[in-house]
C-alpha cells in the first residue's frame, strides 16, 4: 500500500512539474499536436485510391537451339541483335574431375550441334557456337576476364558454365553460368530481395516486357542456354525417351498482382518520420528528470525516507509514456477509419509498443549516464544514430541479422509500418492472429 501512496505522490509532483514547465509542454505536446493534427485532417480530405488490375503475359517459347538466336519477344532485341550480330561466338565449359573424356566432349559438340546456323536460304545469316572445355574454374574465368577487357561493348563469350555436378547414372546435374556483369542495367544481376526497390514486389513496374529486362534473361541468352543443357543432359541419359523434338517449352512472366496507390499509406512514410522525431523530446525530458533528481541526491532522500527504487522509475516512466502517447494516440485515432485492410488493433497495438518502448529506452539512457548534461547529450546522440541505422536492410533469410536489427526500437518501427503499408497496396487483410504450436 506505502508503494501506492508514494507512486501517487511522486505522479503529483511530476504533474506540478510539467504545468511549470510550459516551454516544455509546449514543445512535447503542443507543437506537435499543431502540426499533426490539421496536417492528417488535410490529408483524410483529399485522400485518393488508384486501382492497377493485374498483369498477365503472353507465354512464349524456347528451344534451346538455332531458332532462339533471332527469336524476338516484343520489343525485346533477340540473342544476336543484342551483341553486335556477331556471327561467331564461344561458351567456356568446366566438368568435373570424374567425368569420361568422351561424355564431355559429345555433350560439348551436341552444344554446338543446336546452335549451328548453316548458311542456306532459311537462314538471314550464319550463326556459330564454339564451345571451349577448359580444365579448371580459374583458367575458364582467366579467359572470360581477358574476353572482358578485350571489349566493353561486346565479348567473344556469351558465358562460361561451371559443371558443380554432371552425373548421368545417378541423373543429378548441378551448374553455374557465369554471365558479364558491365553498368548496364540489363545485365545487373541481382542477390535476394535486391532487385526489390522501394515499394517491394507490388510495386508499380515500368517494365512491361515479356521477359525481364533487368537482368535481361532473355537477350543475354540465358533462358536459351539452360534449356539446351538441360536437354543435352537428358538427352546422354537416354535420348530416345529425352528426345525434345516432339516436346514444346513455353514459360511465361509471373503474373502482377493488382496493386492500390493509397495517399494515405504514402503519407505514412512522413508520419514514421514525424514521430520518431517529435518522440526524442520526450524521451530527453524524462532522462533529464531522472538524471538530474538522482544526481541532486533528491533520489536518495526519498529512498531514505522510505521509497522504493521502482516507485521512482514508475513514476517517470508513466509521465513520460503519457506525454507520447498524447499526440500518437491522437495521430492513430484520426487513422483508423482509413486503415481498412489492416486491423484497428494490430495499427493500435503498433504505436502503444512504440510509445512503451521509447520510454524504456529513456530508463535505459538514465542508467547509463550519471550527470544531467551528459545524458541529454549521449541520448540526443544515440537516438539519432539509431534513426540513421534504419537505412540498413537485412535479407529474408539472415535470421540472426534480423534479430539483432530488431533491437533497434526504430528500425522495428519501421518495419511493423511498412508492413502496415505493404498490406494496404495489396488490398490484403492483415491483422492479430496468434496460433497455437
Amino acid at each position: 500500500m506505502s508503494s501506492l501512496v508514494h507512486l501517487h505522490l511522486l505522479l503529483m509532483k511530476e504533474f506540478i512539474v510539467i504545468w511549470r514547465s510550459k516551454i516544455w509542454s509546449i514543445i512535447e505536446i503542443a507543437i506537435p499536436l499543431v502540426i499533426s493534427v490539421p496536417l492528417i485532417t488535410l490529408v483524410l480530405q483529399n485522400s485518393s485510391l488508384v486501382k492497377h488490375e493485374a498483369q498477365f503475359w503472353e507465354s512464349f517459347q524456347v528451344t534451346g537451339d538455332w531458332r532462339d538466336i533471332d527469336r524476338r519477344l516484343s520489343n525485346m532485341q533477340s540473342i544476336y541483335s543484342y551483341c553486335g550480330m556477331l556471327s561467331r561466338r564461344s561458351l567456356g565449359l568446366v566438368f568435373p574431375n570424374n567425368i569420361d573424356k568422351k561424355e564431355i566432349l559429345w555433350a560439348a559438340r551436341e552444344i554446338e550441334f543446336r546452335y549451328l546456323m548453316n548458311d542456306s536460304a532459311s537462314h538471314s545469316h550464319i550463326y556459330e557456337l564454339n564451345v571451349k572445355i577448359f580444365p579448371t574454374e580459374a583458367s575458364m574465368m582467366k579467359a572470360l576476364l581477358e574476353d572482358y577487357h578485350r571489349s566493353s561493348i561486346c565479348t567473344e563469350y556469351i558465358a562460361g558454365i561451371i559443371f558443380d555436378e554432371y552425373n548421368s547414372s545417378a541423373s543429378r546435374l548441378s551448374y553455374t553460368i557465369r554471365i558479364r556483369q558491365t553498368e548496364d542495367p540489363q545485365t545487373r544481376w541481382y542477390i535476394g530481395d535486391d532487385i526489390w526497390e522501394n515499394g517491394g514486389p507490388y510495386k508499380i513496374s515500368d517494365d512491361q516486357f515479356l521477359v525481364n529486362m533487368m537482368p535481361n534473361y532473355w537477350s543475354l541468352g540465358v533462358l536459351s542456354l539452360q534449356y539446351a543443357i538441360d536437354t543435352v543432359f537428358l538427352k546422354g541419359i537416354d535420348g530416345e525417351k529425352n528426345n525434345d523434338s516432339n516436346f514444346q517449352l513455353s514459360l511465361e512472366r509471373i503474373p502482377e498482382p493488382p496493386y492500390f496507390e493509397k495517399s494515405i499509406a504514402e503519407f505514412l512514410s512522413f508520419l514514421i518520420i514525424f514521430w520518431q522525431l517529435f518522440t526524442l523530446p520526450c524521451v530527453l525530458h524524462t532522462v533529464a528528470n531522472i538524471t538530474s533528481e538522482k544526481h541532486s541526491g533528491m533520489k536518495a532522500f526519498l529512498t531514505v525516507m522510505g521509497m522504493q527504487s521502482s516507485s521512482f522509475y514508475i513514476a517517470h516512466a508513466l509521465i513520460g509514456f503519457i506525454k507520447t502517447m498524447v499526440v500518437l494516440l491522437s495521430c492513430t485515432v484520426m487513422l483508423l477509419p482509413q486503415i481498412q485492410t489492416v486491423s484497428p488493433w494490430l495499427f493500435f497495438s503498433t504505436n502503444f509498443i512504440y510509445g512503451a518502448g521509447a520510454v524504456c529506452f529513456a530508463l535505459l539512457m538514465s542508467c547509463i549516464f550519471h550527470s544531467p548534461d551528459a545524458a541529454t547529450k549521449g541520448t540526443a546522440v544515440i537516438w539519432l544514430a539509431t534513426i540513421g541505422l534504419t537505412r540498413l536492410k537485412a535479407t529474408e533469410g539472415s535470421v540472426l541479422l534480423n534479430t539483432i536489427l530488431s533491437l533497434n526500437l526504430n528500425y522495428a518501427f519501421i518495419c511493423a509500418h511498412h508492413a502496415v503499408q505493404d498490406y494496404m497496396n495489396r488490398g490484403d487483410c492483415l491483422s492479430l492472429v496468434f496460433y497455437k504450436i
